[in-house]
């Protein structure tokens, strides 16, 4: 059975994730208060590139996790939250762990008490496949065990941990979402399939720090409608959820599909400066996500190959196609 959704606050709704949840759900009908940080230039992120349409329908209110009273007052009479607002770079996180606990941890609690004060009905956190530190020999489930490569992961941990305990503890409605690789339009280049596409249209040589991490991607429309999914459906409440397809690409194989979309060879430059530092890299996140399908009937609905043709749609229609001089490279031949 599923449970109506009247009133939702999306945090981190100018993000990447978050405008396309913002999106799903002014679609469905639901009233949307779309929650972002303040910045020094005025911009709104992702969510100024909403459609007209959509965006009208949309209560912006620029609202740090932060700051627990005016967070409070931006929940209102919101029957869901779903709470995306984090740090999420995971490099930066090795450099300013205080910064990813505050503002990941800390800022969840702020949401899950507020939402326990104001009596919202769902909560859904959202975090990441980060937290397990690896893949073994098949894909991850829900209850294997956790280990934190970064400080981002560690930080994504405490919130998860806060929301079991605000569920366990004050019977808030939390459910935990760990969305594995989202990739689709809108992503920005820190992100390894944009970060191809930019340059594969402009040239053919692609800069990059490793080719062998492997990711399980999920095309963005199927994580927004897993996230949709597991604000409604009744009596999931202290779940752990994956969004995931089971299957694993490595950055190489990332770079064959692009090559093969643009209708040319692609050749790798090798930059180490691109490449994340040892000690936190994950060389393999998969997962299972059965348990999401039997209790929310999500499945992914768009393939890896469906979904890199609409970011090399979407990329391509965005920006001009000017060749990049090439430098000294110490290249890798791919090809299509």
């Amino acid at each position: 059975m599923s449970r109506p959704i009247r009133e939702a606050v999306v945090t981190g709704a100018s993000g990447f994730i978050g405008s396309h949840l913002v999106e799903l759900l002014v679609r469905q009908g639901v009233r949307v208060r779309a929650l972002a940080r303040s910045n020094s230039e005025h911009r709104l992120g992702n969510l100024d590139l909403l459609s007209p349409e959509v965006r009208r329908q949309v209560d912006v209110q620029l609202v740090d996790v932060l700051d627990p009273q005016d967070l409070r007052a931006a929940l209102g009479a919101a029957d869901t939250v779903f709470h995306l607002a984090a740090q999420i770079n995971v490099p930066y996180s090795m450099r300013a762990p205080a910064l990813f606990l505050q503002t990941n941890g800390l800022g969840t609690q702020n949401v899950l008490q507020a939402a326990l004060d104001l009596g919202v009905e769902r909560v859904v956190v959202i975090s990441s496949s980060e937290v397990y530190g690896g893949t073994g020999d098949r894909p991850l489930r829900e209850e294997d065990p956790l280990c934190a490569r970064s400080p981002y992961a560690a930080s994504k941990i405490a919130a998860e941990k806060m929301a079991q305990a605000y569920f366990h503890t004050f019977g808030l409605g939390a459910v935990v979402v760990r969305p594995f690789n989202t990739f689709g339009p809108r992503q920005s280049l820190r992100a390894v399939i944009p970060w191809v596409v930019k340059q594969a249209l402009a040239g053919d040589e692609i800069e990059l720090g490793n080719l062998k991490p492997v990711r399980d991607f999920v095309f963005v429309a199927d994580t927004a409608a897993g996230m949709l999914a597991a604000g409604t459906v009744e009596g999931i409440e202290g779940e752990t959820l994956h969004l995931a397809t089971g299957v694993g690409l490595d950055v190489e194989a990332i770079v064959r599909a692009v090559g093969r979309l643009v209708g040319r060879p692609l050749r790798i430059r090798m930059r180490e400066e691109r490449a994340r530092h040892p000690r936190a890299e994950v060389w393999k996140l998969v997962g299972d996500a059965a348990k999401a399908q039997a209790l929310l009937g999500w499945a992914p609905a768009v393939s890896f190959e469906e979904g890199l043709e609409r970011v090399v749609q979407s990329m391509r229609a965005l920006a001009p196609q000017t060749p990049r001089t090439p430098q000294t490279p110490q290249t890798l031949a791919v090809a299509s």
